[in-house]
């Protein structure tokens, strides 16, 4: 049988002092909650009575994990005290809620003092009398439960962060920030984490619930404005971001010993429960399809946070027979999360397969009309083309026609002529300008209007220089194969026409001969060679007057930028080189 009564006290006073004191009251709760009150002192007088023959082992249990002095005093054995709470736990502790075992004799009346504070979280908690095997039992299937549920909750934290890692997307990384930050504050108020965390990481923690809780407000606010999209929404993103600014400021001011108000804090989070799901619904009536899930998820979390806040406040005692609701409610708030990322990347793949496909499309699109454009443009150049070589046929068609004018007028001058000398130099004359108009005739006659075949031009120039012959026999031994630019050709042809009258009129002495006409290109380079099988001349003796031989000096140094140099072995030569 036990009895129990209490005392609520804000002096320090001896367990001595309480023996004779009247002020203790019948304590006939489950649970009592007194909020947070630093200043209170409880102390309960239990009174366990054993009617059995035989010795019974009991344990006394005290259902906070939280609350940092849980002395147990033995009247019996002068007062010894034994200490249990969350600062002691680490030296008399194995379990999660403060305890103490008593052993009763039977028939025997035992007392036993308990003095209850705490100065960081809730002063609030629960008394059991419970058996040894059934006090150990609930224990070891509390602890098994909290790790079922850690390690549910860490595979989502890592499952968050390999989609961070795959997809780029900031909400992955921010909810498994959140999911951090929960399980840190959660492991300490279900008394897990000061069971097998050090010593001074205890006392630490201990110290840090304002900074802790207030860390969790600010990533559960920085997830749900980056997973909501709140950059669409101006009014409620400042809302958010003014909020979290709010929160973190308030750590600086209340969250400290020299002045700590934790109920701050509390209501700053039941201000954000309630902001947080306005947003949902709002985002979600807006076109958001993926805060449905959010949205489920957030209600049964808000369920939670809305007990664990009221009890924190003392307004109701319910936490204290659900004390993992938050993990449980938290589990399945994260499979409601997964669900809403699958969709999320569902989404995104689907917005990718149309953004492609229009990507695809625009591209045709653009191929079509760049092909039309290149068509039109085409036909624009090929007019433009056809034009230009019509009237460049035109040009060396009046280049020829004014040619053979001036062949004709030359002519009629040297038929009136009675110098002989004179006439020669009149023929000289048509001769060159024969050898110009030639390049033009054939330009009008060709396919090809930028160059000459130098084979065909060559003949006609042989033709042309063959009709001067009257009183010896002279072959031609012509060898050519190559194409030439107009300019080129022109003084080509001119020093063709010079060399080859020179050897015609000098070289042969009224006899037969044969002149040596090469013309071949090796790469950028024209080998041209002019000889003939008869005496050659001198150069010298032609006169330093010699027109002809001058002409031939201008045109391949000035003009062909070329060389020329003279052999004479069994054939007198003339060798020109000239690059294209």
């Amino acid at each position: 049988m036990v009895t129990s009564s209490m005392l609520v006290t804000s002096e320090s006073l001896h367990v001595k002092e309480l023996i004779e004191s009247d002020g203790f009251k019948d304590f006939n709760k489950h649970h009592i909650n007194f909020g947070f009150d630093a200043k209170k002192t409880i102390w309960l007088k239990i009174k366990l009575t054993n009617f059995l023959n035989k010795t019974v082992d009991k344990y006394l249990v005290i259902n906070n994990p939280l609350l940092e002095e849980v002395y147990f005093f033995d009247p019996i054995n002068g007062f010894k005290v034994y200490k249990s709470g969350l600062l002691h736990v680490k030296e008399n502790r194995q379990e999660i809620f403060p305890s103490h075992q008593i052993t009763i004799a039977p028939h025997e009346i035992k007392l036993i003092y308990v003095k209850v504070k705490n100065t960081t979280t809730t002063l609030q908690f629960g008394l059991e009398v419970l058996d040894e095997k059934e006090f150990k039992s609930n224990d070891k299937i509390k602890q098994f439960s909290i790790m079922l549920f850690i390690g549910l909750l860490s595979s989502f934290v890592i499952y968050s962060v390999m989609l961070f890692f795959y997809t780029g997307d900031k909400s992955y990384y921010l909810y498994a920030f959140y999911l951090l930050t929960l399980m840190f504050q959660q492991l300490t108020y279900i008394g897990f984490l000061p069971l097998y965390a050090p010593s001074w990481f205890v006392y630490l923690d201990n110290l840090i619930v304002v900074p802790k809780v207030s860390i969790m407000i600010v990533a559960a606010a920085l997830f749900a404005k980056n997973f909501l999209k709140m950059e669409e929404f101006t009014t409620l993103n400042k809302v958010y971001t003014v909020f979290i600014g709010v929160v973190l400021i308030q750590i600086l001011i209340f969250g400290t010993q020299f002045f700590y108000v934790p109920e701050i804090t509390v209501v700053l989070g039941l201000l954000f429960i309630i902001f947080n799901t306005y947003s949902g619904l709002y985002v979600y009536k807006h076109g958001n399809r993926q805060a449905r899930f959010f949205l489920v998820g957030w209600m049964l979390l808000f369920i939670g946070y809305l007990l664990m806040i009221f009890d924190a406040l003392g307004f109701i005692s319910t936490m204290d027979r659900f004390p993992e609701l938050i993990l449980w409610i938290t589990v399945i708030e994260a499979v409601f999360l997964m669900l809403a990322f699958v969709d999320k990347l569902n989404i995104l793949t689907t917005q990718k397969k149309e953004l492609n496909k229009k990507l695809f499309e625009e591209m045709d699109n653009r191929q079509k009309i760049v092909a039309a454009q290149v068509i039109d443009r085409t036909n624009d150049l090929q007019m433009a083309l056809e034009e230009k070589v019509v009237l460049f046929r035109e040009l060396n068609h009046r280049v020829k026609n004014n040619l053979q004018l001036i062949l004709s007028i030359i002519r009629l001058q040297r038929f009136d002529l009675k110098n002989n000398q004179s006439s020669l130099e009149f023929e000289k004359l048509e001769n060159r300008i024969k050898a110009i108009s030639k390049t033009h005739e054939l330009l009008c006659d060709s396919e090809d209007i930028v160059k000459i075949d130098m084979k065909e031009y060559i003949n006609e120039l042989y033709n042309e220089l063959s009709e001067s012959i009257i009183d010896i026999d002279i072959d031609f031994d012509l060898h050519v194969h190559a194409t030439m630019f107009l300019r080129q050709a022109v003084y080509v042809g001119l020093v063709i026409n010079e060399l080859v009258s020179n050897s015609i009129k000098h070289a042969f002495n009224n006899d037969n001969g044969k002149i040596y006409i090469y013309l071949h290109k090796e790469n950028d380079e024209y080998s041209l060679i002019v000889g003939d099988s008869g005496n050659g001349y001198d150069r010298a003796s032609l006169g330093s007057d010699g027109l002809g031989l001058k002409l031939v000096d201008s045109l391949v140094n000035n003009q062909l930028e070329g060389s020329l140099s003279v052999e004479k072995n069994e054939l007198f030569l003339h060798k020109i080189k000239f690059k294209v």
